[in-house]
Order: structure tokens, then sequence, then C-alpha cells
């Protein structure tokens, strides 16, 4: 094996995640390139020729509301699209192809979104009881609505590699994060902390056409940071909490898991 599939800490796991960008740069950014890449372009770029002229002298509240009255009508549209179908398509493939590169199995493009369609329904189903559970959490009292987020904080890779959906990826998601809150909690403010920083930063470039095109290309690398390093963290809670050899965990992706998590998992989506 190439990388190590083992139990990381914070380190580890963002290691890891850096490694797999480098190594695998090229194909990563091919895959973010099909949908992703464009859409946002296009989004930045029709911003940028709309922008408005902020009266001298105008609050934060009034060049807001200049901005979104001189928007391009194509824009909302095009943000619904990135939010129902590009997003979607583009991380489920990106979990995916991040998976088998780790584990040291090769994957085309076109492979990795046709995973993406495959998983798609499942997806949206279960990202349905995924938001219901967390509003209802929240009413709650909010704070049974914060521990669902941590314990179902796994449920898309869940979906994507091991092709469970509904209610058992939930579950099985809720097992995998036995132990597992504060890693994800710090994990989680660092990947965040880091899109911040560097999408503020791309604001001060003078020229707004610049700043829209390096806001399309950054974002592709800030998405595939953030799914590589939940994919090295998914992989550290499956060897901290069922012990898997790496025969064993590389066998096992792609197939669901039986009630008893020692109980062998049949099958191997990443068979060649």
């Amino acid at each position: 094996m190439k990388y190590e599939i083992k139990q990381l800490g914070i380190g580890g796991i963002l290691d890891q995640a850096i490694t797999l960008l480098k190594d695998n740069f090229g194909q990563l950014l091919a895959l973010m390139s099909v949908l992703w890449v464009p859409s946002q372009l296009a989004i930045g770029l029709l911003n940028v020729a709309n922008m408005p002229q902020i009266p001298e002298g105008a609050n934060f509240l009034e060049a807001l509301e200049a901005q979104i009255a001189a928007q391009h009508p194509l824009a909302p549209i095009l943000t619904l699209v990135v939010f129902t179908v590009v997003y979607p398509l583009t991380n489920a493939a990106m979990v995916y192809t991040v998976a088998r590169l780790y584990l040291g199995k090769a994957i085309g493009v076109g492979e990795a979104y046709g995973r993406a369609l495959q998983v798609i329904l499942p997806l949206i189903g279960t990202v349905i009881l995924w938001y219901l559970a967390i509003v209802g959490g929240v009413i709650l009292c909010i704070i049974p609505g914060i521990l669902f987020f941590f314990w179902f904080i796994l449920w898309s890779q869940v979906v994507i590699i091991e092709g469970v959906s509904g209610f058992a990826a939930l579950k099985r998601s809720k097992f995998l994060m036995t132990g597992n809150i504060g890693t994800v909690f710090v994990l989680s403010l660092l990947l965040g902390l880091i899109n911040i920083t560097i999408s503020v930063g791309i604001q001060f470039i003078p020229n707004p056409y610049v700043t829209a095109v390096l806001q399309a290309a950054v974002s592709a690398g800030l998405v595939a940071f953030g799914v590589a390093a939940m994919v090295v963290f998914y992989f550290s809670c499956r060897c901290k909490a069922e012990s898997f050899d790496l025969e064993l965990l590389a066998a096992a992706v792609g197939t669901a898991p039986s009630t008893d998590p020692a109980d062998d998992l049949d099958g191997n989506l990443f068979d060649e």
C-alpha cells in the first residue's frame, strides 16, 4: 500500500490528504473540471459582468442590496443547478475516486461519474433523512441537533463507498463516529479556517475577472482537499472501529456492512 491506511490523528489525516492531492493532482483536476470549475467560472463571470457601481459612502447593507439587484438573472439559476446537481455529482465522483486512489486502485473520470450517477438517488434520500434529523434535533433544544450532526457526518462516505443508504447509512455513520467526535470537530474547524482564509485572500485581488477565475480554480482545490481529508478520516474510523488490516479493508470497500462489524464483508466494488 502506498498510503497509511490506519487509525490516524489530525496531523496524519491532513498529511495523507495533502499527499493524495499532490500525487494525483492531474487526475483530480480533470475530475473537478468536468462540472465544478465551469459552473463556478460561469457564476463568477456573470456576477462580475453585472457588478454595480457602489455609491461612495454606502454601508454594507446598501452595497449588498445593490449587488443583489444587479445580479444577472441566470446567476441564481446556475447556483441552484450547482447546489442540486453539480455539487452532489462532483462530490460523489470525488469521494469514490479518492477512496480508490487511497487504496492503490486505478480509476478513470468516466468510471467515477458513473459511480456518482449510480448512487445519486440513494444520496438524495439519505441527505433528506440527515437534514430532518438535524432539524429535529435543533428543535429539541439544539444540543441533540449538534450531536446528530457529528454522529451522521460520514453519511455520504458510507453511501458512496459502501453502497449503504437511508437509515442504515446514518446508523453506520454513528457506529463509525464512536470515539471520533473530537477528531472530526477539530478537523472540520481547520478545514473551515483554511477555506475562509484562502477565499478572503482572493478578494484582495484588484481585477474582478482575475478574481472570478481564481475563485473557480481555488474552490476546486479546496473541495478536493476537503473530500480527501474526510475520506482519510472515514478510513481511519473504520480501522479504529473494526480493526481491519489493509487487505480486509481494501476488500470491504463497496459492500454493505453486516449487522455485526466483526463479520466478514463479501464482495468488492473496487476489484478490477
